[in-house]
């Protein structure tokens, strides 16, 4: 019994012993931050377009979205992909998640003002810019999405989901859309909701039957509660507009008499529908022809990059220690 007990508290006292992992750090910790970078891309000639891919898929965006934003535009955007040549990253690293000690990215720190996050940062401060370069050189793929920012790693129930937007546009959606969450615990995790979508012109035939793609969730709702909020409260009346009935019980050539018998007309039927058909046309331009989505879950750690394999999209992501300029300053003034 007494070695039994003195096992014991040799195993406790190494355990006390042991750093604490990121999730149980202290409220008066700093925050950590890390930059990510992210490129996804398609196949335009993929072995599986033979596949059957199942059309009872659930497309939603969640309540808690977090859009990137461009440092040169008021409004959230998607980052534009280019062809530019760029050089390969190599770094890698087997390291667990820790706080960050070194900042990756010089810049000028200004104590006065508190960095934001997911704010695009320039293409200067990405590190695997030659994986874009060997994508635009190899004509099975394309690139679709390539961006980095810099963020806090929360945990998951407080980890906002980042739209994602990318390729070609048709009306009010891309062919890339949802989301990717990021949060930390022990390590990294990611968790990617993403669908791709191939669009093609509306020009009457049947509809595909996939299930409707959701738009984004505006970052500010505008609730309007009357006519005034829609600016139509102050529009003049058109006094000289004068209402002519006649004995046929019409206004001005409006039948007013929708209770009335009338009587089959087989051209007007045929007029009736192909109105219906431009309607439909012009509602909705473009019709979905296929939907793929890619929903994983992946653990990380920093400094390592991480490749997700599908047989229509590829993404890679990497994502490293980074220091916002306000912790910068933090750190300066305190040594």
């Amino acid at each position: 019994m007494r070695f039994s007990l003195s096992l014991q508290n040799a195993v406790l006292s190494a355990l006390m012993c042991l750093p604490l992992p990121l999730y149980a750090q202290t409220e008066d910790q700093q925050e950590s931050w890390y930059q990510v970078e992210i490129l996804v891309f398609k196949r335009n000639q993929s072995n599986a377009t033979q596949e059957v891919w199942p059309k009872n898929i659930a497309l939603a965006y969640p309540p808690n979205v977090q859009y990137l934003r461009d440092p040169n535009s008021d409004a959230a955007q998607p980052p534009e992909v280019t062809d530019s040549e760029f050089s390969s990253d190599q770094s890698t690293s087997s390291e667990p998640v820790n706080t960050p000690d070194t900042a990756l990215t010089e810049r000028e720190p200004d104590p006065e003002q508190q960095e934001e996050p997911f704010v695009l940062l320039p293409k200067d401060a990405m590190f695997i810019r030659g994986a874009e370069y060997a994508i635009n050189r190899d004509r099975s793929l394309s690139p679709l999405f390539h961006a980095t920012w810099a963020q806090p790693m929360k945990a998951l129930k407080d980890a906002p989901a980042i739209v994602i937007q990318g390729g070609e546009s048709y009306g009010n959606h891309h062919e890339l859309e949802g989301t990717i969450t990021l949060s930390v615990s022990r390590y990294l995790h990611l968790h990617t909701d993403l669908w791709l979508a191939e669009y093609e012109t509306n020009y009457g035939q049947a509809d595909y039957h996939w299930p409707t793609i959701p738009l984004p969730p505006e970052p500010e709702t505008l609730e309007l509660t009357s006519t005034s909020d829609l600016g139509l409260g102050n529009l003049p009346l058109d006094t000289g507009f004068n209402l002519n009935t006649n004995r046929s019980g019409s206004v001005n050539g409006i039948n007013l008499q929708v209770g009335g018998a009338t009587e089959f007309n087989p051209t007007s039927a045929a007029v009736t529908g192909l109105d219906s058909t431009l309607l439909s046309m012009a509602d909705q331009p473009f019709l979905v022809k296929h939907i793929v989505k890619l929903d994983q879950k992946r653990r990380m750690r920093s400094n390592e990059l991480h490749y997700i394999d599908h047989p229509e999209l590829g993404i890679i992501i990497k994502i490293m220690p980074y220091i916002p300029s306000h912790q910068e300053t933090e750190q300066t003034s305190q040594s």
